[in-house]
């Protein structure tokens, strides 16, 4: 189920979020773009690993299969 909010509360959590502090908003941002790079390095790690093992275990399908994911979080994160 999606958590779609109403005009009127989207535009009170913009006022709120205008109200804030700029230092504060700049602080905000700079943990959510830590937090996201941690998430991703922790991801490509995961899935690299998963591809190791394919490739040990001649195992084709997951091989392909765990690549491709890989090289999709890939592309995600340039954009």
């Amino acid at each position: 189920m999606e958590n779609k909010k109403s005009y009127a509360e989207l535009m009170k959590a913009c006022a709120m979020t205008r109200k804030q502090s700029p230092e504060l908003t700049m602080t905000q941002i700079y943990i959510d773009m830590v937090l996201q790079e941690v998430l991703f390095h922790h991801k490509r790690e995961i899935l690299q690993r998963k591809v190791d093992l394919a490739l040990d275990q001649r195992n084709h399908g997951n091989f392909i299969h765990y690549s491709t994911l890989l090289n999709e979080l890939k592309l995600q994160n340039d954009m």
